[in-house]
């Protein structure tokens, strides 16, 4: 019997995880990657084997397109803060709203494309994670949240 833990498995999309994103004046944890990647949730499914949506989030991914942005809100790691569901569902409920606004008071729509220039085309590209902690914007009011999320949006710009 061997002692030494077996490496993880990513399947076919390597090694490759969203990194962490320094934005100044967001209180959430971002993490970006300009190529398509498992989101953290997703790599915890890829990474078991015998996990039941495992073919399903691996079929997912593949078939995302590679030329817009696909971001989520992630809440779980505010289990704490808040221990009730639905005060993490209206908190990440939140947070989509305001980077939905952001995106399009920036001038994109909600998949990245931008909409200052026709033909409309694909500006901001990749995987966006946004997690939330320790309840985050709750107490926020929406300008504050909305000004948060264009920080983000300046940061992924440059």
């Amino acid at each position: 019997m061997s002692l030494i833990k077996a490496a993880p498995r990513f399947g076919a999309f390597g090694a490759q995880t969203v990194r962490h994103l320094r934005v100044t004046g967001c209180t959430a944890q971002v993490s970006y990657s300009k190529t398509i990647v498992p989101t953290a949730v997703e790599n915890a499914i890829l990474n078991t084997s015998t996990h039941p949506l495992r073919a399903r989030v691996h079929e997912g991914i593949a078939a995302r397109p590679k030329d817009i942005l696909h971001w989520t809100v992630w809440t779980q790691p505010s289990i704490k803060s808040l221990p009730k569901t639905v005060l993490r569902s209206k908190l990440q409920a939140r947070w989509e709203t305001a980077f939905r606004t952001a995106l399009l008071r920036n001038g994109y729509a909600t998949n990245g494309y931008d909409l200052t220039v026709t033909p409309v085309r694909p500006v901001l590209k990749g995987i966006l994670e946004i997690k939330i902690a320790r309840a985050q914007g709750m107490t926020a009011t929406n300008e504050e949240l909305v000004g948060q999320c264009s920080n983000v949006i300046t940061t992924l710009e440059r």
